[in-house]
């Protein structure tokens, strides 16, 4: 596999298909840019999340019903997408630089979109 960002000057050193970008252009997160950032958490939450953690769906119901027992009311997917999110946002209060935790955000808000009642 060849590196996206860099057009194959780098070779992936990932065995798994969940990353296109190789360390050299992860080293460098400004030349990664905004499109890159989301490719990363669209592969995340669609490949090796999705993998470990079931469908975010299912997931977020899990979490949703836990948080309705400790908080004693009704706790929505949408709720359990923001929380999260605001748990990396608190995060990155500490450490603005973490790159994954800004792509942890971009996840979360993409799958709050998914669950959340129109």
């Amino acid at each position: 596999m060849i590196c996206k960002v860099c057009n194959g000057n780098h070779y992936v050193v990932y065995d798994d298909d969940t990353y296109t970008t190789c360390t050299a252009c992860l080293g460098n997160r400004k030349a990664l840019g905004r499109d890159a950032a989301l490719e990363e958490a669209g592969d995340l939450i669609n490949g090796e999340r999705a993998a470990n953690y079931g469908s975010a769906q299912k997931n977020f119901e899990r979490i949703a019903a836990g948080w309705s027992v400790i908080f004693n009311q009704e706790v929505s997917l949408a709720q359990v997408a923001l929380a999260m999110d605001w748990v990396k946002s608190a995060r990155l209060v500490q450490t603005p630089n973490h790159h994954d935790s800004w792509v942890d955000k971009l996840g979360y808000s993409a799958l709050g979109a998914e669950v959340s009642d129109d």
